[in-house]
């Protein structure tokens, strides 16, 4: 059977679901912590630019404090970041509530990491390469071989290598190694450091 787009958003759908109903208990863990740790909302609400470079708003755990800049993660200083949301970013688990928008349609499990609208530089490279055929994932090829990754060239090769390859065991090798590096405390890269 062809891992056709209509595949792809069904596997989607059925495991967003299925780990929304698992995870529960520890989502709603992590939402009252940082309700009763944190000085701002529990959600962190961004837009970021999805498939045919159309923008959508992107849902992930609050990890900085009141106050922090709007910027790429690398850019922003560590005294912005909570002690709380520096571990929920050591494992990745920041960004859960993206199965959200994985439901909404607005990303996939698989695929490029979306970006924030003012990244020019790797828009522009993404674009050039083909990345935006398909949606961002919650994770993908270049972020599980980020300590690979040298360049911002690198990483958007890393996403037009996926694009271009996109299989359903490439996505199940992809997600357990992103489980992996969760468990691992490494977390998940979005953009080089």
């Amino acid at each position: 059977m062809k891992y056709s787009p209509f595949w792809k958003r069904t596997f989607d759908l059925i495991l967003s679901i299925l780990l929304l109903i698992v995870l529960s208990p520890l989502l709603i863990a992590v939402a009252v912590i940082l309700l009763f740790t944190s000085d701002a909302p529990v959600l962190f609400t961004q837009m970021r630019v999805g498939k045919g470079k159309r923008p959508f708003c992107i849902y992930k755990f609050r990890t900085m404090k009141a106050g922090a800049p709007e910027a790429p993660s690398r850019t922003v200083p560590e005294e912005y970041v909570s002690r709380f949301g520096a571990f929920l970013r050591r494992t990745g688990m920041d960004e859960l509530p993206q199965l959200l928008n994985i439901i909404r349609g607005d990303m996939s499990l698989i695929g490029p990491r979306p970006l924030i609208l003012d990244e020019t530089e790797m828009h522009e490279r993404r674009e050039a390469l083909g990345v935006y055929r398909v949606a961002p994932g919650l994770t993908g090829l270049a972020q599980v071989h980020c300590e690979d990754i040298t360049s911002l060239s690198e990483k958007a090769e890393y996403d037009a290598r996926y694009v271009d390859h996109i299989t359903f065991f490439g996505d199940i090798r992809i997600l357990f190694a992103t489980v992996g590096k969760m468990i691992a405390h490494k977390g998940i890269r979005e953009h080089l450091t």
